[in-house]
Order: C-alpha cells, then sequence, then structure tokens
C-alpha cells in the first residue's frame, strides 16, 4: 500500500491511497524506515508524508497490519 498519511494515532496510521482512505494497524513489531535503511520511529513520521506500507491484510479486508512503514521521498 502507498499513500500520503492523513492521522497518526498511538496504534494506527489513516492512509490515503488510490484505492481511499485505509487504516494501517502498528503494533511494537512494526518496522519503520527511510527510504535509504535508515531506522526510524513512528513520532518521526507526519501528515503528509508519502509512506509504503508492508504488510497483512486483516481477516475482514479492511485494516491492514503493518510489518515495515518506509518514508518515501516527497513528489517533485
Amino acid at each position: 500500500l502507498t499513500g500520503r498519511i492523513l492521522r497518526i494515532h498511538p496504534q494506527s496510521i489513516e492512509v490515503a491511497s488510490q484505492g481511499g482512505p485505509r487504516v494501517v494497524l502498528v503494533s511494537p513489531q512494526t518496522r519503520f524506515l527511510e527510504q535509504d535503511g535508515r531506522e526510524i520511529a513512528i513520532r518521526d513520521l507526519a501528515a503528509g508524508d508519502l509512506v509504503a506500507v508492508y504488510g497483512l491484510t486483516a481477516g475482514d479486508g479492511g485494516a491492514l497490519q503493518a510489518e515495515v512503514i518506509v518514508r518515501l521521498p516527497p513528489k517533485e
């Protein structure tokens, strides 16, 4: 899933994707990275950041359980 962060909550992030807004669940196991592979924290993310989310869709097909979230560079 790729999109812009709409809102950040303690255990989830709302991402605006091509398919509409999606809820991305985060856990203590979720890794946050810069595009170059450096580790960052959820507190380093902000609304408007472009991110790529890798993980598994929950059984109901709605929320996505994030394994890795990568902050992408802003589009020029």
